[in-house]
């Protein structure tokens, strides 16, 4: 049993604390208080051990901000609409910061093979060694800045990324209440699940990555560019093998993509017959239907697994194209420049390896970056489909006295008491006062001789005294 902690305490702890300095902001080292409380508590670490979450982060926010931004596409587009467009506006700043941050940190890594190649001539034709010590400390801060750049990048990428996870659950499981039954029953029970479980966390997933995928299509053109000054001519060879091997391999990613989609539908098929299994389980249970519905729930689940096990090849296929065919592509360049050239210089090696290392990277990742902003896609256009029906629920409408539109109001008093029927159903008769066992009287009645409870009171003009009972 836990301790109740003192309030103070408590107050203390989760107060919000103080703005971090610039050292702090910049390595991170607000975080360091709360990594050395993790270990120092282990499983004794509770909430109230935590800072508190900014006002600006909190789930009601962030999905009023969502919601706002998707209220602005609905207003300029209403007939189609797009979820990523207002996702775009949701994450503000962040996408530039994003973007800036990815350019950086590409230009700060594609340096350091160019200091390297400075530092090997300097080695073989015995040259300055101020100049070598100025190679060296160009690497070492190359390094540092880049990670201080990354790291930052990727702090506002996932940010943003887990705020829209959070905003989306919170629209979709709000938006049924604006719909009436009719619009609510073009979507079945399981494709509702799985908009807020699958395709959130299919968002989520890719979405962390925003920041590492945004820096491929810097890295590829940079280092090509500086590939093609080093080698020359042979390395257009090389290129061309791998933009084509890039183009195999989108290939893949759109069956990829198609067999997503399927997997998709029989998901929710097979969320759809679980969930009424459960819901009638006494009557499948009675009826002793177990086999019967594990059958069904069987045939959709192969279906589903048949997608995976299409998915799966095509993936596998298409990792052997994205890591072989690039890793290859190298020794037959070099052969070229050196038949070419007549020479291989050790500088021109080094670099080159460092540079085709990020070129190959770039490359490897682009098929997949494809493969998953289609996968984040389909499931932010199915979330954008369901969010996009029109809203037509109107509450009931409220008089000035409080009351909804419909209902009945009691005035003049009433009174309620358990009663057999026989004294009330007599013309004209009545009881003057509740019986033994009414809320005021003291006794209840015998739980197992439970009598029906009686009303008697004033609807005003709109009906006579009357009395009625309720089972």
């Amino acid at each position: 049993m836990c301790a109740a902690a003192n309030p103070a305490d408590v107050a203390a702890k989760i107060a919000p604390a103080p703005p971090p300095s610039f050292l702090s902001r910049l390595f991170f080292l607000w975080g360091w208080p709360i990594l050395r409380d993790g270990r120092k508590l282990g499983n004794a670490l509770a909430p109230s051990d935590l800072p508190e979450l900014p006002a600006s982060s909190s789930p009601e926010k962030v999905a009023a901000r969502l919601a706002a931004c998707w209220a602005a596409e609905l207003a300029v587009r209403p007939k189609k609409p797009s979820l990523p467009r207002a996702i775009y506006s949701f994450y503000g700043s962040a996408t530039p910061k994003m973007l800036s941050g990815a350019a950086f940190m590409t230009a700060l890594l594609c340096v350091q093979p160019v200091l390297i190649r400075v530092l090997i001539d300097l080695v073989q034709t015995d040259g300055d060694l101020r100049v070598g010590a100025g190679a060296i400390g160009g690497i070492v801060a190359c390094t540092l800045l880049c990670t201080v750049v990354q790291q930052h990048a990727w702090y506002v990428c996932a940010k943003a990324a887990f705020e829209t996870w959070i905003a989306l659950t919170s629209l979709i499981y709000r938006k049924p209440s604006t719909l009436t039954r009719e619009a609510l029953s073009r979507f079945t029970e399981g494709e509702l699940v799985s908009l807020m479980t699958a395709d959130c966390q299919a968002y989520l997933e890719v979405g962390q990555f925003f920041f590492f995928f945004a820096a491929m299509p810097f890295q590829a053109l940079l280092s090509a560019s500086l590939l093609l000054w080093l080698l020359g001519a042979p390395f257009l060879i090389g290129l061309a093998v791998l933009v084509l091997n890039v183009v195999v391999v989108e290939r893949l990613g759109n069956r990829i993509r198609d067999a997503q989609r399927a997997k998709s539908k029989h998901a929710d098929a097979r969320g759809v017959l679980v969930n009424e299994s459960l819901q009638g389980a006494r009557t499948v249970k009675l009826y002793a239907w177990e086999a019967v519905v594990a059958k069904r729930v069987a045939a959709v689940r192969a279906k589903e697994e048949a997608q995976l096990v299409r998915i799966a090849r095509l993936r596998a296929a298409q990792q052997f194209l994205s890591f072989g065919v690039p890793t290859a592509v190298t020794v037959p360049v070099f052969i070229v420049y050196k038949l070419v050239n007549d020479t291989l210089p050790a500088a021109t090696i080094f670099t080159a390896v460092a540079l085709f290392e990020f070129l190959n990277m770039s490359l490897v990742v682009l098929p997949n970056l494809l493969n998953e902003l289609r996968r984040a896609h389909v499931s932010i256009e199915r979330i954008g489909r369901f969010l996009a029906v029109a809203d037509n629920f109107e509450a009931p409408k409220v008089s000035e006295g409080g009351e909804a539109a419909g209902s009945v109001t009691i005035s003049g008093g009433a009174s309620f008491w358990w009663g057999s029927g026989a004294a009330d159903n007599a013309a004209g008769g009545g009881l003057s006062s509740p019986p033994r066992g009414s809320a005021s009287g003291g006794g209840a009645p015998p739980p197992l001789a439970l009598p029906p409870l009686r009303f008697r009171g004033d609807f005003g003009d709109s009906f006579p005294r009357l009395r009625g009972e309720i089972f």
